[in-house]
């Protein structure tokens, strides 16, 4: 009977324990990084994502490393085009610079050298196997 009773307050502690807030959410929960559209290019692959009610992109080069939107130059269309729903195409004549915080080296992509994917084809061109379960 002792032992139950010591058993069932224990399991009433425990998630008390986890609502008073002493177990933090890990980083990046809060606002987490959501891919709208994804580009292949020279340079790498270009993910064009909605963050915290924003929008940014990402370039991930070719060994791997992600490196952040610095800047886009351009007609004033490829900012419109940044901050819509990316329904239409990416506009032509937009410079997409990105900068790899580790190296500080820039990368420049064009809008005319990029080619809409998808994250199922870029699954599948990174992943050994043809079997991939989502």
């Amino acid at each position: 009977m002792r032992f139950s009773l010591w058993i069932s307050l224990s399991l009433l502690a425990v998630p008390a324990a986890f609502a008073s807030g002493s177990r933090s959410l890990p980083a990046g929960v809060d606002h987490p990084a959501v891919v709208e559209k994804i580009f292949t290019s020279p340079r790498g692959e270009v993910q064009f994502i909605t963050i915290a009610g924003g929008h940014s992109a990402y370039l991930r080069n070719n060994s791997g490393l992600l490196s952040g939107l610095k800047e886009i130059n351009g007609p004033s269309v490829c900012d419109e085009w940044l901050i819509s729903g990316k329904v239409d195409g990416v506009p032509r004549g937009c410079d997409f610079t990105f900068r790899d915080d580790t190296t500080g080296q820039l990368y420049s992509v064009r809008s005319e050298e990029m080619e809409e994917g998808s994250l199922f084809q870029v699954l599948k061109s990174t992943m050994r196997s043809p079997l991939v379960s989502l």
